[in-house]
């Protein structure tokens, strides 16, 4: 926990810490009523903005139930800072990284599967969870159409349980959701499922990340 002190010397903005226990909760010293005033307006704003957040993600639930078209796509978990530009509809753009994805294989949803498609993520949309560690591995990719216009897209990471909404005050640079027992990893994995060799890839390469850890 980053103290009054702290907080001082490096004129850190307490709204970015509303969302911790107050210092002054386990503190026989009372706050000074600044700080305690800047907390609670830090507090204040984290709670409205949490409401703001999941009534956009309740809208844009109604938004994907009416789309017409579904690609989805299997990326390579690994990234590149920048592609060329007769390249980029190779790559899946990962928004928070501002980074691409390689894109190995892709595949338009239709009919029937639209709807069941639509659903499932809606639920995500709807009971977001933790996103953990707020590391990604994209290992999919989807985005939803109402004609030719793109309504939402998102990469998803199986290991990390997490895939990124751009609400719009973040629009350049999205926010990690977290997911829990969603059946979405088994539909895009039975719609594209991971080669052998990309599993046994990310597999060497994140044993050895934590290794290296």
């Amino acid at each position: 926990m980053i103290g009054r002190t702290t907080i001082a010397s490096t004129i850190f903005p307490l709204c970015l810490l509303a969302a911790e226990e107050p210092d002054w909760v386990s503190d026989d010293t009372p706050p000074h009523p600044a700080y305690k005033a800047a907390w609670e307006a830090g507090q204040a704003y984290q709670n409205q903005k949490a409401t703001l957040e999941a009534e956009y993600r309740k809208q844009l639930t109604s938004a994907i139930a009416l789309v017409d078209r579904i690609e989805i796509f299997l990326l390579d978990f690994e990234m590149v800072d920048n592609v060329q530009s007769d390249e980029r509809f190779s790559y899946f753009f990962i928004s928070p990284y501002r980074k691409f994805s390689k894109i190995i294989d892709s595949k338009t949803i239709a009919g029937d599967s639209i709807n069941s498609l639509s659903e499932v993520f809606s639920g995500l949309l709807a009971t977001p969870d933790d996103p953990g560690p707020l590391c990604h591995f994209p290992s999919h990719g989807i985005r939803f159409f109402g004609g030719d216009s793109l309504v939402f897209e998102t990469s998803l990471c199986w290991h990390c349980s997490n895939y990124f909404v751009k609400y719009p005050d973040d629009y350049q640079t999205a926010t990690w959701v977290g997911f829990q027992n969603s059946p979405m990893e088994a539909l895009l994995k039975n719609q594209l499922p991971i080669p052998a060799a990309l599993a046994a890839r990310f597999d060497e390469k994140h044993n050895s990340h934590k290794t290296k850890k």
